[in-house]
C-alpha cells in the first residue's frame, strides 16, 4: 500500500488451542516478527539554505499476542478469525504492529 512504509514482514507464531479437537476452537497466539520498512529523514543545511530528503531501508523486530478462533463445518471447510497487536523493539519509526486476519480453507 502507498500509505504504509512497511515493505515486508516475517511473523512466526505459536498457538495454544482450547478445544476438544486438535487445532480447532478458540486460541491464544504468541508471535514474533521481523519487519523491513523505509525510514525518511530530512536534512536542512543552513549555510546553503537547501534541504534534502534521505530514504533509508531499515529492519526491526518485535513480539505480540493475538486471540481468535478456528472452526470446521461438517464438509471440512475451516474458517479462522484472529486479531491482536505486537510491540516493536528498538528506536525505529514504529511502536506497534497489527496482527489480524480471516482465513478460509479446506481440511484434508
Amino acid at each position: 500500500e502507498e500509505f504504509s512504509d512497511w515493505k515486508w514482514g516475517i511473523t512466526p507464531y505459536y498457538r495454544l488451542f482450547f478445544g476438544k479437537q486438535a487445532a480447532l476452537g478458540f486460541f491464544v497466539e504468541g508471535n514474533a516478527t521481523l519487519l523491513g520498512y523505509e525510514d525518511y529523514d530530512y536534512i536542512y543545511d543552513q549555510v546553503t539554505m537547501t534541504g534534502m530528503s534521505i530514504e533509508e531501508n531499515k529492519i526491526t523486530s518485535g513480539f505480540g499476542l493475538a486471540v481468535g478462533g478456528k472452526f470446521k463445518t461438517s464438509r471440512d471447510v475451516v474458517v479462522e478469525v484472529y486479531g491482536g497487536i505486537g510491540r516493536v523493539l528498538g528506536d525505529g519509526s514504529y511502536e506497534s504492529y497489527p496482527r489480524f486476519g480471516i482465513n478460509i480453507g479446506k481440511r484434508f
